[in-house]
C-alpha cells in the first residue's frame, strides 16, 4: 500500500477547503430534499452559514491563517468570527493578496441577506422552545443571495489555491444544482 493511501485510511484529514466544499454539498443534497421535507430549511441555513464562513475565512488567509486568526490576553489564538471574516472580504486591503484577487462587494440586499442568514442560524443553534413560522419565499431569496457570495469566494475571489480544478468545476455543479432546486421550491 502506498503511503498517500495509508495515510487516507488511517487518518481524516480537514482543512478549510475541504469544510466549505463538504457544507456547500450538504447544502445542494438538502435543497434537493425539500419537496419532501420542509424542515430540511434548517439544515439549508446551517450548511450555507458554514459555507460562506469557510470560504471567508479560505480568501482571506491565502494560506496564511495568521491573517485570520487572534491571540487573547491569556495567549489563545482564535479565529475571526463571522462578521468580521465578511466584513474583511469586503476590504480591498485584506483581499488583494494576489494580481487576480478581487474583493467581495455586498450590495445592500446582499448584507440583509447575509445578516437574515446569521441570525436564522444563531436561532436554529440556540432554539429556544416556541412557535417559530419562517416565510419560505424569504428563505428562497435569501439562500440564492448568499450561494452567489459563496460563488465568489470560491471561485473568483482569486485567493483560494488549495481547490484543485476537479473541486472548482464540482463547486461550479453544486452551485447550479443549488439555485435549481430553490428554483423548483418557487414552482
Amino acid at each position: 500500500m502506498n503511503e498517500k493511501k495509508k495515510i487516507d485510511n488511517e487518518w481524516l484529514q480537514v482543512t478549510i477547503e475541504k469544510t466549505a466544499l463538504d457544507s456547500l454539498r450538504k447544502a445542494a443534497y438538502f435543497t434537493g430534499l425539500l419537496s419532501e421535507d420542509q424542515m430540511n430549511w434548517k439544515w439549508i441555513v446551517l450548511s450555507l452559514y458554514d459555507s460562506l464562513y469557510a470560504f471567508a475565512i479560505a480568501a482571506l488567509s491565502g494560506g496564511d491563517y495568521d491573517r485570520v486568526t487572534y491571540k487573547t490576553k491569556e495567549g489563545a489564538t482564535k479565529l475571526i468570527n463571522f462578521d468580521e471574516a465578511i466584513k474583511r472580504c469586503c476590504n480591498p486591503k485584506r483581499m488583494h493578496m494576489y494580481i487576480n484577487s478581487s474583493t467581495m462587494v455586498l450590495s445592500e440586499e446582499d448584507t440583509h441577506a447575509k445578516r437574515k442568514l446569521k441570525n436564522l442560524r444563531n436561532d436554529f443553534i440556540h432554539f429556544i422552545p416556541k412557535t417559530w413560522f419562517i416565510e419560505k419565499e424569504g428563505l428562497t431569496d435569501m439562500s440564492r443571495k448568499v450561494v452567489e457570495q459563496i460563488k465568489f469566494l470560491s471561485l473568483n475571489s482569486g485567493n483560494i489555491f488549495l481547490l484543485d480544478e476537479v473541486q472548482r468545476k464540482e463547486i461550479n455543479k453544486l452551485i447550479i444544482e443549488i439555485l435549481d432546486n430553490l428554483d423548483y421550491q418557487r414552482k
